[in-house]
């Protein structure tokens, strides 16, 4: 049975220094921004629970400017079936990026963290789903 679904995707992505090691934030688990994004989509009413589905992916190679300064990020991807309008997008997008932010400190002195939130839509029309047990 293939059900259409208007599903959230979430994608972190953090340097490894971010994550793994917790240099820049000693207590935040990747479990925990994962469960503040989530709920943060779920305060939307525009997904149903179950169809809210998260990932955190630790990059092993990553780079952030020219420059060899002290920088981290977080970096989300949102992925939503089409239909929504700009503006709905947009808030989706806000309520992650702000659900994040709350979660992330800067680590040493002059070390800026950039979160980032980018909205990605899925063609309804292609997508495909299938609901197995339960």
């Amino acid at each position: 049975m293939r059900v259409p679904c208007p599903v959230p995707r979430n994608r972190f992505h953090a340097p490894p220094d971010y994550r793994d090691h917790r240099k820049h934030a000693p207590d935040l688990l990747p479990e925990e921004l994962l469960d503040e994004a989530n709920a943060a989509l779920l305060s939307s009413g525009q997904f149903q629970e179950p169809d809210i589905k998260s990932r955190c992916v630790t990059l092993s190679t990553f780079r952030q400017g020219t420059e060899p300064a002290d920088r981290a990020f977080v970096h989300a991807t949102l992925q939503i079936l089409d239909g929504r309008d700009q503006a709905v997008r947009k808030q989706l997008g806000e309520l992650v990026v702000n659900a994040i932010s709350e979660m992330v400190r800067p680590g040493a002195a002059g070390q800026t963290v950039q979160v980032t939130v980018n909205v990605v839509e899925m063609e309804r029309a292609t997508f495909s789903k299938q609901i197995i047990g339960g």
